[in-house]
């Protein structure tokens, strides 16, 4: 059960941590909130949302919240339009875990989700972000 945790830990991390999207994506350059909610299957306890603020600037438009012990790389980085699809892979210490996302921005607003798999367990997240102001 303690690494069932440690592996939700570290997705809900991964929730917050995208990629690089590429410079073409229509945004707004500030300060953004941005919410995240996910379930896991085989999980009874429900997982609380998580949200969190960062100042995004247009040469990296995508949010992230580094994490200990959480090594990832994002790989397969597609973007069309204002949508960006991506396949993220992380070493966790309960172990390997991969995903598919994609997120779609809109000026002031951002949504997405993303779906991983580690050791027949499924984690879909949730996340939607918004504009609030200029950056401190």
């Amino acid at each position: 059960m303690k690494r069932r945790w440690l592996v939700v830990l570290v997705f809900l991390a991964l929730t917050v941590s995208f990629v690089y999207a590429g410079s073409g994506v229509d945004f707004k350059e500030g300060k953004w909130e941005i919410t995240s909610s996910t379930e896991v299957t085989g999980m009874p306890m429900k997982i609380p949302s998580q949200t969190h603020t960062q100042c995004m600037k247009k040469a990296s438009p995508v949010p992230h919240q580094k994490q200990p012990n959480q090594e990832c790389e994002t790989v397969d980085v597609k973007t069309s339009g204002n949508t960006v699809t991506y396949t993220m892979v992380c070493n966790t210490p309960g172990g390997k875990m991969t995903g598919k996302g994609k997120i779609t921005y809109s000026g002031e607003t951002m949504a997405g989700g993303m779906d991983m798999q580690m050791q027949g367990m499924s984690m879909v997240s949730k996340f939607s972000g918004r504009y609030i102001g200029q950056c401190d």
